[in-house]
């Protein structure tokens, strides 16, 4: 695969997760993940989510408060529906998410560099 079609997949990818974060995220990890955004992160939230877990892309600052486990720094950045979702997040990341991509900076800074978990050289090792 050309470096070319690598990034018209990643631009697709990052289409349908616009369009359907949910659906994009249990197709793209053959799993039922989807369902732990629509149960435990308010909807604003989906996109950006999947798109890190995904494809790598840096997430805003509340969200990388909540990736490192900086609960006091997310519970400053959070808007209302966010910071009563608190242990949703925790929830979400705990059973719907690779543990590779969260709980430390140095998580949340080799996951981006790799590419997320479409980027990962063994994507069925994070997979849980």
């Amino acid at each position: 695969m050309t470096a070319q079609t690598q990034e018209i997949d990643h631009h697709q990818i990052a289409l349908n997760i616009a369009a359907d974060p949910a659906g994009t995220y249990d197709r793209m990890t053959r799993s039922e993940w989807g369902a732990g955004l629509d149960r435990w992160l308010p909807h604003h939230m989906h996109a950006g989510m999947v798109r890190y877990v995904l494809l790598g892309v840096r997430p805003g600052s509340f969200t990388q408060a909540i990736i490192v486990g900086d609960y006091f720094e997310a519970c400053r950045r959070a808007d209302d529906p966010n910071r009563t979702a608190l242990f949703g997040y925790a929830m979400f990341l705990h059973n719907y998410a690779p543990g590779g991509c969260f709980g430390s900076p140095e998580h949340l800074t080799g996951w981006i560099r790799d590419g997320g978990l479409l980027g990962h050289p063994d994507q069925e090792a994070v997979r849980c």
